[in-house]
């Protein structure tokens, strides 16, 4: 799966070790927007278990690809928005 994770998240996947196997992109560049998020990439045994490590990391990952991963993590992000609208 590659991903683009903020700091605080890389963080959170280095000290958990959750999920593992972190491989940065050495050639990738950041968004304008987002110039200290890193571009990178973990191995998953399922698209269920993407999900499941993915989330727990927060709001500070995009998936880049695949795209059904990026299109599911889409879906829970709006399903979770729509349960915190006051």
């Amino acid at each position: 799966v590659r991903v683009r994770l903020a700091p605080a998240a890389l963080q959170l996947a280095l000290v958990t070790g959750e999920p593992a196997g972190w491989r940065p992109r050495p050639d990738s560049v950041p968004p304008a927007d987002r110039a200290d998020w890193l571009e990178g990439s973990f191995r998953f045994d399922s698209h269920d278990a993407a999900v499941r490590e993915l989330v727990a990391l927060g709001s500070e990952v995009e998936v880049i690809l695949p795209v059904e991963l990026r299109r599911t993590m889409a879906a829970i992000g709006r399903r979770i928005a729509r349960l915190h609208r006051t």
